[in-house]
């Protein structure tokens, strides 16, 4: 499956370097988004502005988003995917750089989003399924400079681990009970029908 069959598309805001992040909240409150990308003067793709970033960045920072731009929330390098790529290959860049958005850019113009819900929904698709596991355990606890990260784990090895727990609390339960109870054998009564009386002779 490509990248633009399930990217969203339609209704995506944008907004330009010299939007404040007050607005920007409001496109991301009218388009249903957590995310705004930011074009420059060409309409290419500067950045992405975040919820996030708003909040964190901005006002818990006690900047004010009604002067605060959203050239001053965006840096760094930005990464892409085409929308003709695979899914897979967005899970892995997603996965390998610990984005949770990625800009889907055909002829240096942004025509799509793609963002690690897109990807949960692919969950059928093993290699989606373990970049969401994998972006989400990223998010969870960050990986200092020069860690090496947890590989993700699939769904056969845990199977494997479950089979395992099982087996061995079996055999702790069995290892726990005395001798005597080892030995007893269970008695399952017999219900139903009355018992024999015993005439008078």
């Amino acid at each position: 499956m490509k990248i633009r069959d399930i990217m969203t598309s339609q209704g995506l805001a944008t907004a330009t370097l010299d939007t404040t992040l007050a607005e920007i909240a409001v496109k991301m409150r009218d388009a249903n988004m957590s995310a705004i990308p930011i074009l420059d003067q060409d309409d290419g793709l500067a950045g992405i502005v975040t919820a996030r970033d708003i909040v964190v960045r901005a006002i818990a920072a006690g900047r004010d988003p009604n002067e605060c731009t959203a050239e001053e929330m965006i840096g760094g390098q930005i990464h892409t995917i085409h929308p003709d790529a695979e899914i897979a290959e967005a899970a892995e860049l997603m996965a390998n750089r610990q984005i949770r958005r990625l800009p889907v850019v055909e002829d240096h113009v942004i025509v799509g989003l793609i963002s690690l819900d897109d990807l949960a929904e692919q969950a059928a698709n093993e290699e989606a399924t373990e970049a969401v596991e994998d972006i989400s355990r990223g998010a969870r606890r960050p990986v200092s400079p020069g860690a090496k990260r947890p590989q993700p784990v699939s769904r056969s090895r845990r199977s494997e681990a479950k089979q395992t727990r099982v087996s061995g609390n079996v055999r702790q339960q069995a290892a726990s009970r005395s001798p005597q109870e080892q030995g007893k054998k269970k008695v399952t009564p017999i219900r139903g029908g009355n018992p024999s009386k015993r005439r008078a002779s």
